[in-house]
């Protein structure tokens, strides 16, 4: 009788939530615009890269920023019985909230707000459960072949990429998976070409070395400890601590604009350097931009605003000196990713390409919300980008983890009151 009673309560909940969310947002929801800071250069990459109309760019960066909100509060009505979620688009490019529930009863009162809901046989906790038993196991031992694993809202599966080969034999992945004591029900595995690699080192980027060496991409400016400033990059590009870091942007030769002092790695993957009082006596500040993440040649810089997280499905771009600002979307988060030289936990996997030298560069939605630093990703073999793919696999540092390990604010944008610059607030 209890959980009758509970199931009827958390209905009526819902749908009291959702008649009001629709009532409160029904501009947004239909495509109206609802961000001033929608940036020509995002929609134009949008447009390039997943091959939609302006209109289509358009109307998909503002659905997207409500249909997250929304998704973010039925999610915390339904936690008990909640799938995953997703957005996906449909023919004309209008976007949709998807809801995997575990309880049939709910599907109603969502579809009734214009989100879809499919029932699924496993909750997003158990499939996360057996995620992080997996993680567990693999800081004891791990098989070369087992290259990443996450959970698959769509397929409600926990998702094991690993290596083939037919010369090589599959029972060192079987023996892993037996002793992580999983459900092997949960899991659905992939096959694919190689193990992911960092994208450091190769082909130019904005952080060189005293030689004017180009190995890795800044990442978004930040301020740490007493209002110092400073900003973030990916941690496997640090050698040493502390590690001068240098441009070549201000004059013929090359400067030293500050050092990286702290990082995280393996585990986590990032890392915050200090800029130097030099780098503010250059003629033009371009050591310190603030509020922006640079394009490169595609256009106007991205303006930072907030920090809101994307949902699986939605646009994301990221931006790095070797392939510049590139758009994918969001394909799952916290996925354990095996590289040469470590482990790395809680990553995102982006379909925005990348290439070696783009490793630390921001990401972000079209809009201007943080969403992490480039880690990796699987390139193919012979290739030092995988921008000629049909299918990227680039993986990101979260901006949010990152912050929370380097304990600093992201530098964001914000209009100044006019009684603020007048003094008379």
């Amino acid at each position: 009788m209890f959980k009758l009673h509970q199931a009827f309560f958390q209905k009526l909940t819902l749908i009291l939530f959702l008649t009001f969310y629709i009532f409160a947002h029904e501009p947004a929801l239909s495509g109206q615009p609802a961000d001033q800071y929608l940036n020509p250069t995002s929609l134009l990459a949008l447009e390039r890269d997943l091959g939609l109309s302006a209109e289509q760019a358009k109307t998909r960066v503002t659905q997207e920023q409500s249909l997250s909100k929304l998704a973010n509060s039925i999610e915390s009505a339904i936690s008990n019985d909640f799938g995953g979620s997703w957005i996906e688009p449909d023919k004309l490019g209008n976007m949709s909230l998807v809801l995997a529930v575990t309880n049939p009863d709910l599907k109603t009162s969502i579809e009734s707000a214009g989100a879809k809901a499919i029932v699924v046989a496993n909750t997003y906790e158990q499939l996360n459960s057996a995620l992080e038993s997996l993680n567990d196991a693999s800081k004891n031992s791990l098989p070369d072949s087992l290259a990443s694993w996450y959970v698959d809202p769509k397929k409600n599966r926990l998702v094991i990429e690993y290596v083939g080969s037919k010369n090589s034999s599959t029972q060192p992945l079987e023996n892993f998976i037996a002793s992580s004591d999983i459900n092997i029900d949960l899991v659905y595995f992939r096959e694919i070409e190689q193990n992911p690699t960092h994208f450091r080192f190769i082909g130019g980027s904005e952080i060189l070395d005293s030689s004017g060496f180009p190995y890795c991409s800044v990442g978004f400016n930040v301020l740490y400890g007493d209002s110092q400033r400073g900003f973030v990059t990916a941690g496997h590009c640090v050698f040493q601590l502390p590690q001068s870091i240098f441009t070549d942007r201000f004059t013929s030769g090359i400067d030293n604009i500050g050092q990286i002092f702290q990082f995280n790695y393996p585990f986590s993957d990032n890392a915050l350097a200090s800029y130097s009082d030099d780098a503010f006596t250059q003629p033009i500040l371009l050591a310190w931009d603030p509020y922006y993440v640079e394009t490169y040649s595609a256009g106007s810089d991205i303006t930072v605003i907030g920090e809101q997280q994307a949902l699986t499905g939605a646009s994301i771009c990221r931006s790095g000196y070797r392939t510049g600002y590139r758009c994918g979307t969001v394909n799952a988060f916290n996925v354990s990713v095996n590289y040469v030289d470590g482990l790395v936990f809680g990553l995102t996997r982006i379909s925005a390409c990348a290439g070696q030298g783009d490793s630390g560069g921001a990401s972000i939605t079209p809009s201007g919300h943080a969403q992490g630093m480039v880690s990796g990703g699987q390139l193919p073999i012979g290739q030092s980008t995988n921008c000629n793919v049909s299918q990227p696999v680039t993986y990101i540092e979260p901006w949010l983890s990152a912050k929370q390990d380097l304990n600093v604010t992201l530098s964001v944008f914000r209009e100044i009151p006019r009684c603020e610059i007048l003094g008379t607030c």
